[in-house]
């Protein structure tokens, strides 16, 4: 199994516009003048390539020098700052990782590689937890985004259901090129992921 490489990419606080954009519109949309500033850091979990190539991608795929910073491996929250972040549900398409993952392939001549995105969103001020839901409601399209877990994902691929089993905390069951099911590894067994890879026929 292949290392997966985790690269935090957030804007300059001069070249933030999306971060200052969802600050203003939280401020005055929902009525929450207590929120002091926002930063938004775009995350990446990559798979499938090796440090040296990761090193050569970050500068030229996942993100600007001149307006970016990075962060590997770690981003630092800072005490008394609310953190959440946000992805896309399975089988629903998402752009920027679909860029980088074809980035890099054409980069490596590997098709392989495997880059999941999550949205980290992070609020200062004086907000109580009822305030993060409030944003979270706001910010979050129920159609086709959800909370995105903010501890590191290993991406696993195998067809050996008993493998799945033993590692993972959560599986994707593909069926006809795409996510079909997505299922809870301690409440799924061997033959409901059969049941669904089949299309649940």
């Amino acid at each position: 199994m292949s290392q997966v490489y985790r690269v935090y990419v957030v804007k300059r606080k001069e070249n933030a516009v999306e971060a200052k954009e969802i600050r203003h519109n939280i401020r005055h949309q929902l009525d929450m003048m207590q929120l002091e500033d926002v930063t938004v850091v775009n995350r990446y979990d990559l798979q499938g390539i090796s440090e040296d190539v990761l090193n050569k991608g970050i500068p030229t795929i996942l993100s600007e020098p001149m307006v970016d910073d990075v962060y590997l491996e770690h981003y630092d929250i800072p005490e008394g700052a609310k953190v959440f972040a946000i992805e896309y549900l399975p089988g629903q398409y998402d752009v920027r990782a679909d860029f980088a993952a074809q980035c890099f392939q054409l980069l490596t001549g590997e098709k392989n590689v495997k880059v999941k995105c999550a949205k980290i969103i992070v609020l200062y001020g004086d907000l109580d937890n009822n305030d993060v839901e409030k944003v979270q409601k706001y910010l979050i399209n129920p159609v086709d985004q959800r909370l995105a877990n903010l501890e590191k994902v290993i991406l696993y691929v195998t067809c050996e259901i008993s493998e799945i089993l033993g590692i993972t905390d959560r599986v994707y069951v593909m069926y006809d090129g795409e996510i079909y099911k997505e299922l809870e590894t301690s409440k799924t067994s061997e033959e409901e992921i059969l049941y669904y890879s089949t299309g649940g026929k």
